[in-house]
């Protein structure tokens, strides 16, 4: 059933920030998965709900299991948050996952800031 397939989807959401933070969110050091089989999309593939349209994601769990654009991990807005049909534990796992992600998206970006304006005598520091 839908509750079920939302929870699973958020505990993978959560693996997936946990893929995200040891990887550095570097999609170039993640293992190749290019081989393993997709999940056909459902026949209704178009955004359905207002929230699904705001945020450009689908919140059902087939939608969100099949969209090309998780195939790593999952991206952009937390589907399984946004859908207020998932039960209360998918939702805020769901909401943990997003939040690991942005936290590497902006430590990223600030490292990368520090970076450019240490001196150039200074010692490199290591990216990996």
């Amino acid at each position: 059933n839908d509750a079920n397939a939302t929870t699973i989807l958020a505990a993978v959401a959560f693996l997936d920030a946990w893929a995200y933070m040891i990887y550095n969110a570097d999609e170039k050091r993640i293992p190749k998965i290019d081989d393993i089989p997709t999940i056909e999309p459902p026949v209704q593939s178009g955004m359905a709900t207002a929230t699904e349209m705001e945020y450009n994601t689908k919140t059902k769990p087939a939608a969100i299991a099949s969209d090309p654009k998780n195939q790593n991990w999952i991206q952009g807005a937390p589907p399984v948050y946004l859908n207020n049909e998932a039960p209360l534990p998918a939702r805020s796992l769901d909401a943990l996952a997003c939040a690991v992600r942005t936290c590497c998206d902006q430590a990223n970006g600030r490292f990368a800031a520090i970076s450019k304006e240490a001196p150039k005598e200074m010692e490199a520091i290591p990216q990996d």
